[in-house]
């Protein structure tokens, strides 16, 4: 998985502006041409009835116009981002370590040599982002009393479950600016299976349910945004994936110059704690409670037999 992991996160986020965009100017259009409606039915006897006819169009188009935003984009999720995610993650599971790395970690192992916290932090250098690699220093350097702490991959799995699951229309997004508009034309609350997908109706939407589903959408694309930045710095891609660039001084940035950049931005997704002395401390305190429990035990068997 290279690092066009961000692009695929970041197109999606464009897409969901663009929706946002057109249903904002649709709902906006529409406010505008009810207004028309209303200005020229002062001039008949029966106001209602010459607004009811004529809006109806109106609310019609409107609606039209707001399920092709929200098919365009929950096509775009469901057909491009979603795909393109889980085959990103299937190649970050499956992406073999580097032998020269875990001939290194089989050292360690093998002689029983204990890492040191300035040890481990190169190690994870070396790692380049490599999810079974990550593991493999993780299990080593436990022996040694030392955490390794990475992004586990169940939280990208988690996200593009959600983007999935969101991406299911009739999404009910509404700008807050246009919720009175939104109440008169959305409809229907839809009844949602686990998936996400329609299997029914209840009542008809208000404004509270209309901020709580926007709401839900802004911060399932807000977390989609964290997870590009994450999921970016967090993968190392080979060297082949680079071109030579040049930097703001005209001076050439080789691909070696630019991995190596890439690596270091991967080792600092990772957190080194050594915990070899908070082990002492219970390895002792256990110890001592042991030679307790055994006195205690010795002095019942003395006293009552036992």
């Amino acid at each position: 998985m290279e690092n066009g992991i961000k692009k695929i996160f970041g197109d999606a986020r464009g897409r969901y502006d663009n929706m946002k965009n057109d249903i904002t100017g649709t709902l906006s259009a529409y406010k505008l041409g009810l207004e028309r409606v209303k200005s020229s039915a002062k001039v008949y006897k029966d106001e209602d009835t010459y607004i009811s006819e004529h809006s109806a169009a109106l609310v019609s188009d409107t609606r039209r116009k707001i399920a092709e935003a929200e098919k365009g984009f929950c096509d775009y999720i469901r057909g491009v981002t979603v795909p393109a995610l889980r085959e990103a993650l299937v190649d970050r599971l499956t992406a073999q370590p580097d032998k020269a790395f875990m001939q290194t970690l089989q050292y360690y192992q093998q002689f029983g040599i204990k890492l040191e916290p300035d040890e481990v932090k190169v190690l994870a250098y070396d790692a380049a982002g490599n999810n079974l690699g990550l593991r493999c220093l993780a299990a080593v350097a436990d022996k040694s009393g030392i955490k390794v702490s990475f992004p586990p991959m169940s939280d990208l799995s988690g996200i593009i479950d959600r983007l999935e699951r969101m991406a299911q229309p009739p999404l009910m997004f509404c700008p807050s600016e246009f919720l009175a508009e939104g109440v008169a034309i959305l409809g229907n609350k839809p009844l949602r299976r686990a998936d996400g997908t329609k299997y029914g109706e209840t009542g008809p939407v208000d404004s509270p349910y209309l901020i709580m589903t926007t709401q839900n959408m802004e911060s399932t694309m807000k977390a989609a945004d964290e997870a590009g930045d994450t999921w970016s710095a967090a993968t190392v891609p080979s060297i082949s994936s680079y071109d030579v660039v040049r930097g703001e001084n005209g001076e050439k940035i080789s691909r070696e110059a630019q991995r190596a950049a890439d690596k270091l931005t991967a080792a600092q997704r990772v957190s080194i704690e050594d915990t070899s002395a908070a082990q002492q401390i219970a390895d002792a305190v256990t110890a001592e409670q042991k030679e307790a429990d055994a006195k205690a035990a010795k002095g019942r068997a003395h006293y009552f037999g036992t």
